[in-house]
């Protein structure tokens, strides 16, 4: 699916026309930073409300343009930013958001593919958004092929011991 299967996706999520779904596996399809606002709008309107599991890997979630995904292009982090804030995946189990480029941003992109946006656009997810008390349930969660650098890895493991924490694999 690319951005107009996932709006199309959304809008029949926002209907509440999914909210028995308990697998969402978009894997591999074209996502980016636009579809990701789509799916964030839905599951932030208790479209899924039953979901367990989220398989977002290698679907270019903050990448802009065309052009394959890579670390260099341009991004907006802020889609995804409001997915992982959501209070609505309260029986999520297993989170997949592998080969996405989450947690780091050469200085070039930082300062020069941006333009004009916003600055919070082109800043990475914080590690610790996970850990949080929005997915009480949480129990798998998958990262690989997202380049965290030793500063987000010590935060991440930190927050891994601090109340209200899920308990992960």
């Amino acid at each position: 699916a690319r951005v107009g299967g996932v709006k199309a996706l959304a809008e029949a999520m926002k209907a509440k026309k999914l909210t028995s779904l308990r697998t969402l596996d978009l894997h591999g399809n074209d996502v980016r930073s636009e579809g990701t606002r789509h799916l964030a709008s839905a599951v932030n309107a208790g479209g899924v409300p039953n979901l367990r599991v989220l398989v977002l890997r290698e679907t270019g979630l903050t990448h802009v343009n065309g052009g394959g995904y890579s670390v260099r292009g341009e991004r907006d982090f802020s889609p995804l930013s409001e997915l992982l804030s959501t209070t609505s995946l309260p029986e999520l189990e297993e989170f997949d958001l592998s080969s996405n480029y989450l947690f780091r941003v050469t200085q070039q992109a930082a300062e020069g593919a941006g333009g004009g946006a916003d600055p919070a656009s082109r800043t990475p997810v914080s590690p610790d958004v996970f850990l949080s008390k929005r997915f009480p349930k949480l129990r798998k969660l998958l990262l690989d092929g997202n380049c965290m650098s030793d500063g987000q890895l010590e935060l991440f493991f930190g927050e891994l011991g601090r109340d209200g924490a899920p308990s992960l694999e």
